[in-house]
């Protein structure tokens, strides 16, 4: 069986506080599902977005300098910001 797999790029992933229920609205606006395995990749960690998604076990979120193979073959969906993109950028033009 073929894994469909997604990359999304945000400019920004962040939100105001630290309930789950926004998480939530920010998941189902991408087009997401709750029973996808979502990886979320920024620059830095918003802490009211971390906090957030700790209540929704298939979400992760890691800084981009903290990314493992492991959690990028697990995810079905990785949603990058737009700074983790340039970070990773300048890392591979290095």
């Amino acid at each position: 069986m073929k894994k469909k797999e997604k990359i999304i790029t945000l400019d920004k992933i962040e939100i105001n506080d630290y309930r789950t229920k926004n998480a939530n609205e920010l998941i189902k606006k991408l087009n997401l599902e709750l029973n996808q395995k979502i990886l979320f990749i920024t620059k830095q960690i918003n802490p009211q977005f971390k906090t957030a998604t700790r209540n929704l076990p298939l979400t992760r979120v890691t800084c981009v300098n903290q990314i493992d193979v492991e959690k990028v073959l697990r995810a079905d969906i990785i949603v990058f910001d737009l700074d983790a993109i340039k970070y990773l950028d300048s890392k591979i033009s290095e």
